[in-house]
C-alpha cells in the first residue's frame, strides 16, 4: 500500500491573518499519537481521514522533529500538520485533509492573498502534485474517509518533491461568503 505524507505549516506573511491557529501552535492538549489532529485548535479533520499533528511536546510518533514520518523541523515554531494518500487493492484513492474556519468572511469582488508552506516527508518516496486550497462559504466535507471533491481556487500543481519548506502562493477574487 503506497503512502506518502505531506507536511504543512501557514505562517502567512501578508499584513491580515484570516487563518487562525496557522501554524498549529495553539493546543488544547499534546498530541498522543497518530490522527490527533483534535489536540490543535480551530482545526479539523473533514472527511474522518486521520490527518496527524506534530508537535515538540510529544517525544513519540508524532514528534518533532524525529517522528514515523522522518524528520522534519517547523518552519516556525513547535509544531506542523500532516497528511497523506494512499492507493492501492486495500484503500483506493484515499486522501486527507485538514479544515479550518477563517477568522472573517471574504468579502465579493476584494483580491485576498493566500499561502502555507509545504514539505514532502523525507521517508516516502511518492511526490504529490495538484495539491490544493479551497475556500467556501460552508464547511467541506464527506463522511468515513469518501475523497472530496471540491475544485480548489489555489492548486499547486508541480511535484512537490523537495524535502525543505517551499512556499505556495496566489491571490483569489472573494466571489463573498467564503470563510
Amino acid at each position: 500500500l503506497p503512502f506518502a505524507l505531506c507536511i504543512i505549516n501557514f505562517p502567512f506573511l501578508f499584513s491580515q491573518n484570516l487563518v487562525p491557529n496557522p501554524s498549529f501552535e495553539d493546543t488544547l492538549s499534546c498530541p498522543q499519537g497518530l490522527d490527533d489532529l483534535s489536540a490543535t485548535k480551530f482545526w479539523y479533520d473533514p472527511n474522518s481521514s486521520s490527518p496527524d499533528y506534530f508537535n515538540r511536546c510529544n517525544n513519540n510518533l508524532v514528534a518533532v522533529p524525529m517522528n514515523f514520518a522522518g524528520s522534519q523541523s517547523p518552519k516556525t515554531g513547535n509544531a506542523y500538520a500532516g497528511w497523506g494518500f494512499s492507493f492501492g487493492n486495500t484503500s483506493p484513492n484515499s486522501r486527507e485533509y485538514l479544515q479550518v474556519q477563517l477568522t472573517s468572511t471574504l468579502s465579493a469582488g476584494k483580491k485576498y492573498n493566500v499561502s502555507c508552506f509545504l514539505a514532502r516527508s523525507d521517508t516516502f518516496p511518492v511526490a504529490l502534485r495538484n495539491i490544493g486550497i479551497a475556500l467556501s462559504a460552508s464547511a467541506i466535507g464527506m463522511p468515513n474517509g469518501t475523497t472530496i471533491y471540491f475544485t480548489p481556487q489555489i492548486n499547486y500543481s508541480s511535484f512537490l518533491t523537495d524535502t525543505s519548506w517551499v512556499f505556495l502562493s496566489d491571490s483569489i477574487i472573494a466571489v463573498g461568503g467564503e470563510k
